[in-house]
């Protein structure tokens, strides 16, 4: 789901199926549908950014006012204050503010309209999804005769997005920079010195406090996209609902092992040792907590989740092992440049350089695994990936990969003589480390594109099939008939089932709802059916 703009759609029902209508519709065989009364025939539906049902639907003129407005969502979704709002034509709210999740249905939402205006209507909405994400946009409908729609409101602001995606980059910034000393432990064959434990222990305890504050951050936005400002966000509605449900709830996991491991890390750094025992379990910890990650994320709402969640769980380790490993060698590289440190630096670089190179190599083939599964499910075809945000992220993501492994390559090649003997001075160590700098610069960017990515919908959600409404908006007709207007609209105007809309209007533009109404259906050319008329 997507924090952004949509268009909604009339509600499906299935073929043949009556509605409690005001009006009439044609049962007879053959290709025209046609009724009169307060709702339209429903043509299709449509699943763009999360929105898969809308009653009264896109672009639908409808005889008299509603007096509900049902938006259905692909997945279950939570509500905020202004969750589903009805704008008028002359631009006044109209609903009666009490949207509110179906009780049978988890997916739908509905909200009580008092409209008495001729024109054209705006809908909008922002909730968030299951996977929490903001979802917010709009679409438009017409009672009586279209007019000027009312403009875009703050209501659909996205807003809440940016600061989602900004959250989830300091939570991946976090897990790299707590992953990587253990990494960086764990690949050393015995115990360094206390020198560089001392160091290793005080980039993981602020990976930590950072991972701490971004979980805080993260269940800011989320507050902000459903309360739909700053002060809204701190409404206790707000917070309750935000920090309800297994999104909340996971959240909270993740500020409690962020806090353990934080005060696991300053024991570590104030001792300057390396418990096996104790890095055992940070390890595990970190797994929880990518696993945590990849459940609230896009993974926790794909088909088939356990796969899906198992399969951005172990991209995301792979990453921040090859990662997280570069952010904490690069600073090592560089104390072993001084004097002072290099006796007790480079003993460890001596160890853990060529041992990271291949772990570097394996997590790299398992991201290109993983990443390979995660194309698939998201993305429907190849054009999506320029039609698409998610596909232009994921390209962006794709180029920055590449820039990594070639700085990698050249870092390598610069660090081949090296390894056994890091000393201070060699011009080896020093090209390295440049080479090192630039990778951890833009791996930095790279996971800025994770977390963009991860706060896009699914191209799957957002492709160009969903908009055959807007392809086809069909053909109105208007008409005087004596002192009345007759207007007919036809959609898709297409070969195939069509819908015929007509509503008549007295002089003053009010709907005529007991009117009798015929149509001649007289098909084109002289072989097919004869003409059929419709009451």
């Amino acid at each position: 789901m997507s924090p952004h703009k949509s268009r909604g759609a009339a509600w499906l029902r299935p073929p043949g199926q009556t509605e409690p209508a005001t009006g009439l519709r044609h049962h007879d065989p053959g290709p025209l549908q046609a009724r009169t009364g307060s709702r339209a025939v429903p043509g299709q539906v449509l699943h763009v950014d999360g929105v898969v049902r809308a009653e009264p639907g896109f672009d639908e003129v409808v005889p008299q006012s509603p007096t509900e407005v049902r938006v259905q969502f692909s997945e279950p979704v939570k509500l905020g204050a202004d969750a589903l709002a009805v704008i008028a034509p002359s631009g006044r709210r109209v609903d009666r503010r009490d949207a509110r999740v179906d009780e049978r249905d988890p997916t739908l939402v509905r909200v009580s309209v008092q409209a008495g205006e001729t024109g054209t209507y705006r809908v909008v909405w922002r909730v968030l999804s299951a996977d929490a994400h903001v979802v917010a946009g709009s679409y438009t409908f017409s009672v009586g005769s279209p007019s000027e729609p009312p403009p875009e409101t703050a209501l659909a602001s996205s807003t809440a997005w940016y600061w989602q995606a900004i959250a989830r980059w300091v939570h991946l910034i976090a897990l790299c920079l707590v992953g990587g000393p253990l990494v960086v432990s764990l690949l050393a064959r015995y115990p360094s010195s206390t020198e560089a434990n001392f160091f290793l222990w005080s980039l993981a305890r602020r990976g930590a406090l950072l991972g701490f504050v971004g979980t805080i951050l993260f269940l800011l936005a989320q507050a902000l996209g459903l309360g739909g400002s700053l002060g809204s966000a701190f409404d206790p509605t707000v917070l309750r609902s935000t920090l309800s449900g297994r999104v909340g709830l996971l959240s909270g996991i993740r500020l409690l092992l962020f806090w353990m491991l934080y005060l696991g890390f300053s024991y570590l750094h104030l001792r300057g040792v390396r418990a096996r025992f104790g890095l055992q379990l940070a390890a595990l910890t970190l797994v929880v907590l990518i696993v945590i990650t990849s459940l609230t994320g896009h993974p926790a709402t794909t088909p088939p989740v356990p796969l899906s969640v198992a399969v951005d769980a172990i991209h995301l380790l792979a990453t921040v092992i090859w990662l997280g490993g570069l952010l904490a060698l690069v600073p090592l590289l560089a104390r072993a440049q001084h004097e002072a440190a290099s006796s007790e630096v480079s003993d460890l670089l001596r160890q853990v350089l060529p041992r990271y190179a291949i772990t570097a190599m394996a997590s790299f083939d398992v991201l290109l695994l993983t990443g390979a599964y995660q194309l698939w499910v998201n993305l429907e075809r190849p054009a999506q990936l320029l039609d698409t945000g998610y596909g232009k992220a994921l390209l962006v993501k794709g180029v920055l990969i590449a820039g990594l492994v070639a700085l990698g390559a050249a870092s390598a090649w610069a660090l081949r003589g090296v390894w056994r003997s890091p000393e201070p001075g060699r011009p080896g160590i020093t090209r390295g480390r440049r080479f090192a700098a630039l990778e951890a610069a833009v791996a930095i960017l790279l996971l800025a594109s994770v977390g963009i990515l991860t706060a896009l919908p699914p191209a799957k959600s957002t492709g160009p099939a969903a908009e055959p409404a807007a392809a086809s908006p069909g053909v109105t007709l208007a008409r005087n008939a004596g002192p009345f207007l007759a207007t007919l609209t036809l959609a898709p105007a297409e070969p195939g089932t069509n819908q015929v809309t007509v509503v008549l209007q007295d002089p003053g533009g009010r709907p005529v709802e007991d009117a009798e109404v015929s149509l001649l259906v007289q098909p084109l050319g002289k072989a097919g059916p004869a003409p059929s008329r419709i009451r």
